[in-house]
């Protein structure tokens, strides 16, 4: 792991942030927005599972189950399509940006140097709700309830780890900014 963390130092940079950042509001803007107001055309207000912190398999399938067939090909398109794309990008900002600021507050040999791995928690965590999500819309009528428990806990294990690893990045950029105080 600490091989891996290296590389993403080596590819952090002021520029890098600048361009991660940009290509994070673009695509909040231009692709998540769009996609919210189409899961909520067919799924109504609960929209689509992976914006709920927990939800119980009961609670899942009664949503599911009322989407049409253009909601669930939607539904499955853009998780097969650009959702990964925004898994990718949200850790990515969160590792550019933590990984600056550590380098600029830590030491090579420090432990906490680690700290821009833990935005690959809640990214694989999406990854793989997903993953779930697609089999269960598409094996409907059928219901998996292990697997939608499954998902539900998935669900929370993300939404937790990426609170965590947001308040890392402010931690991480707290110390960065008490290390260029204290330097001066």
């Amino acid at each position: 792991m600490g091989s891996f963390s290296k590389v993403l130092y080596r590819w952090s940079s002021w520029r890098s942030v600048l361009a991660i950042t940009l290509l994070y509001g673009f695509f909040l803007n231009q692709v998540m927005a769009p996609h919210a107001a189409e899961m909520q055309r067919f799924a109504g207000a609960w929209g689509a599972p992976d914006g709920h912190f927990f939800y119980t398999p009961t609670e899942l399938y009664s949503h599911i189950s009322t989407w049409d067939d253009d909601g669930r090909k939607h539904y499955v398109r853009f998780r097969l399509g650009l959702d990964p794309l925004w898994a990718l990008i949200y850790s990515s900002f969160l590792i550019t940006l933590g990984s600056v600021a550590l380098r600029s507050a830590t030491t090579e040999d420090d432990s906490r140097r680690l700290l821009n791995l833990v935005p690959l928690i809640p990214m694989s965590c999406d990854l793989l709700e997903n993953g779930l999500g697609i089999g269960l819309v598409s094996a409907l009528p059928m219901r998996l309830n292990w697997l939608a428990a499954i998902m539900g806990a998935t669900s929370l294990v993300k939404w937790t780890s990426l609170a965590i690893a947001h308040l890392l990045l402010l931690y991480s950029l707290a110390i960065a900014v008490r290390r260029m105080a204290q330097a001066r």
